[in-house]
Formats: C-alpha cells, sequence, structure tokens
C-alpha cells in the first residue's frame, strides 16, 4: 500500500510544514460545543476518533469573536478559557 500517492508524505512549498501523508479531513460543523462555546468532551472524543493517521485535520468552524458566532453549538476561540489545556 505504500505505493499510493496519498499515502507519501508533502511538504508545502515553502518547507516549513511536512504533512506524513496526504490525506486531509476537511472542516466539519459538529454542534458538540456548549452554549457558550466552551469545548465539550464530546467534540475531543469526535476528533480523536477521526485523527488517526491523517496528515491534516482541519477543525470545523469557530468564531474568534463572541460577536461572530453563527449558530449554538459552534465552538469559540474568542478566549484561551474556552480551550482545553
Amino acid at each position: 500500500m505504500s505505493g499510493y500517492h496519498f499515502l507519501k508524505p508533502f511538504t508545502f512549498k515553502h518547507q516549513t510544514i511536512t504533512l506524513k501523508n496526504r490525506i486531509v479531513i476537511p472542516p466539519m460543523t459538529t454542534r458538540l460545543s456548549f452554549e457558550d462555546g466552551t469545548v465539550t468532551r464530546d467534540e475531543i472524543r469526535y476528533y480523536q476518533q477521526r485523527a488517526g493517521g491523517v496528515g491534516m485535520f482541519i477543525t470545523g468552524t469557530a468564531n474568534v469573536n463572541a460577536l461572530g458566532k453563527g449558530f449554538e453549538g459552534e465552538l469559540s476561540v474568542a478566549d484561551d478559557r474556552f480551550i482545553p489545556v
């Protein structure tokens, strides 16, 4: 299976990042965050279950300002307190 092109590493143009393969999970909205935008355990599990062997995982919608919230369950990155350590 190692002969498949999509399983080979990929280095971005400016060579600052190399992905272990070319498999990318695109951004998908989960609506799993708490009402205030805080990450839930279900949301963490969602990403853990899918992250396994992919080269890049793009998270779903996240607001960077409380006024930018688009829907209930949307992840917020407006403040560090919303992001677990």
